[in-house]
């Protein structure tokens, strides 16, 4: 009888062998390697021609025969569209390299550069409207005849009269709040709405 770690041990060895004889096989073999850092479960291959990728290799949950393969992206928290967790496939152990490497090829790796466009593209514009936040917020600042209070590491606060602006650097906004005649506020809103 083996212990629940020595059989994990075992089954990532497996896993790590059947990945290792994959390899010769994948597109660009020469710049994919098994991530021999990774620890955790499965097992981590890397592309060092592609920095941003890596595709991770996993036993499927309740059979044991088949391997799901899914592509993992770096530098993108916050950027990838939606549906970038469905990017994966699940093949059969028991098929011979060449042939889950064509469908790695085929099915898996597409997809995977779609989404990295798509990520690189709304990185590209995210920051960009960051910095719009930024360069606005510079401005504001700057025209303020007062200096900010610091609320706390993220926050700072200008206040005069019945005005405040708060700069909140953690989500890059600035908010500005006016007390003014429930009249006027209503006049406000209307305005706003033109606008829209």
């Amino acid at each position: 009888m083996f212990t629940l770690e020595e059989e994990r041990r075992m089954e990532r060895n497996e896993m790590y062998n059947w990945v290792k004889a994959l390899l010769p096989y994948m597109p660009g073999a020469a710049h994919w390697n098994i991530d021999e850092k990774w620890k955790g479960l499965g097992i981590h291959v890397v592309a060092d021609c592609c920095e941003d990728l890596r595709l991770s290799f996993y036993r499927v949950l309740g059979n044991k025969e088949r391997v799901a393969i899914s592509g993992e992206f770096f530098g993108y928290e916050g950027h990838l569209p939606p549906d970038s967790w469905k990017v994966k496939i699940t093949v059969a152990m028991h098929r011979k390299p060449q042939s889950v490497a064509k469908d790695i090829e085929r099915r898996l790796l597409p997809k995977c550069q779609q989404v990295l466009a798509q990520a690189r593209q709304n990185k590209i514009e995210n920051e960009k409207r960051i910095q719009e936040k930024e360069n606005a917020m510079k401005v504001l600042a700057d025209a303020l005849p007062y200096q900010p209070y610091i609320w706390n590491d993220n926050i700072r606060v200008y206040q005069f009269h019945n005005f405040e602006a708060r700069w909140q650097s953690y989500d890059k906004t600035f908010k500005v709040t006016v007390e003014v005649p429930i009249k006027k506020a209503l006049e406000i809103i209307e305005l706003l709405k033109e606008d829209n």
